[in-house]
């Protein structure tokens, strides 16, 4: 990858308008350059067949696969804790929507009776008075003389 570089530096070198310390520092990289290059190419391993095919890899969803079964296990624990935290919490709900639905219930319930006293309360009182005023009970006004 970098021995065309190592070439246009070479080539740079020779140039006829570069300062005099220049031409040997960028010679010195070409070289290192070249160096390492050589190096890395002597080291490579050419590529080989394998003798056998690999094992697939078959996933199973939901199941750990960590080798640290005690880590696993703490982490399967907190998802149930967590799944059945959410339940209660589900049915919490159900509850108290449950709950204010039979107290609403009984509110108005409890205000349709006290309106139903209150009219008859009302009526009494209305029986009362029109008794009062035609006369038929104590002094009314007829049997005033």
């Amino acid at each position: 990858m970098f021995l065309p570089i190592a070439k246009l530096l070479v080539e740079l070198a020779t140039a006829d308008h570069m300062p005099v310390a220049l031409p040997d520092k960028i010679r010195d990289v070409a070289q290192l350059i070249e160096k390492k290059a050589d190096e890395h190419h002597m080291l490579r391993r050419p590529l080989q067949m394998r003798k056998q095919k690999p094992v697939p890899i078959n996933f199973v969803k939901g199941r750990d696969y960590d080798p640290d079964r005690e880590l696993a296990e703490q982490r399967k624990i907190r998802k149930l804790v967590k799944r059945e935290a959410k339940g209660a919490a589900l049915e919490l709900r159900k509850d108290n929507y449950f709950l204010s639905e039979v107290k609403a219930s009984d509110k108005v319930r409890l205000e349709g009776e006290r309106a139903e006293k209150y009219g008859k309360a009302r009526a009494f009182l209305q029986e009362q008075e029109h008794a009062f005023k035609s006369g038929q009970l104590g002094k009314g006004r007829k049997r005033r003389r």
